[in-house]
């Protein structure tokens, strides 16, 4: 196995577990949302306001961490084509500015909306139960 491979067998990697969290925070809060009466009985009202904004930092912040990751090995990743284009002469133009910036980041955004969406949504459907 050479490296090029390597680095790209660690990329699918960390967008596999960017996919994961994503799931199981779904489930998680879908879970939080339909069940929530019990769940407050079982560990109280503060306990599970304070579980759901720690799981929305740590899955926001997870999400984060496995781009950066990922970026770090789609760096070398590049240096390695960019190594044997210029060897046999093949060397692509880069991708420039918002193209680029977006093709990096819009993944990111994406889930970090949807995680801090469904964040909000279960805090709410549990200060709603408090309230009826």
């Amino acid at each position: 196995m050479d490296l090029l491979e390597l680095y790209q067998i660690r990329m699918d990697k960390c967008a596999a577990e960017q996919f994961w969290a994503m799931a199981l925070f779904a489930s998680m809060n879908g879970f939080i949302i339909f069940k929530n009466k019990t769940l407050v009985e079982a560990v109280g009202m503060k306990l599970l306001k304070w579980g759901i904004a720690l799981a929305t930092v740590f899955f926001f912040g997870y999400i984060l961490s496995r781009h950066c990751i990922y970026l770090y090995y789609d760096s070398l990743v590049n240096q390695i084509m960019v190594q044997k284009a210029s060897e046999s002469g093949l060397l692509p133009p880069p991708i420039e500015g918002v193209r680029k910036v977006s093709a990096l980041w819009f993944g990111v955004i994406f889930y970090s909306t949807i995680i801090i969406g469904m964040g909000v949504v279960s805090f709410m459907a549990t200060l709603r139960r408090k309230i009826n």
